[in-house]
């Protein structure tokens, strides 16, 4: 599975994200703001995840062209995702709720 969350700030949820989907997946966090994108670059190369990486960017400015569909699906899943798992549940908890 691949996630792309957008306005992904420090990287809360994309490191979240990282451990629910596993080795297997990978994530991309989208942020405008290149301090916070470098900050959660390095809490997760501190942290040791392999399979999540930032990258700075205005989402706003995404364009509608065919691929867009894809970009579309891929925010409403990680917003749907994070709706449902909180910084403090578990990946257990949130496999649970989907």
């Amino acid at each position: 599975m691949r996630v792309l969350d957008l306005g992904s700030g420090a990287g809360n949820v994309s490191r979240l994200a990282a451990e629910f989907v596993g080795p297997e997946g990978s994530v991309v966090g989208v942020e405008r703001d290149p301090q916070a994108v470098r900050r959660a670059a390095r809490l997760a190369e501190d942290a040791g995840w392999r399979n999540v990486e930032f990258r700075e960017g205005d989402v706003e400015a995404l364009s509608s062209d065919p691929g867009s569909s894809k970009r579309s699906r891929a925010s409403t899943r990680t917003c749907g995702w994070a709706r449902r798992c909180s910084p403090r549940s578990t990946p257990r908890a949130c496999r649970s709720r989907r």
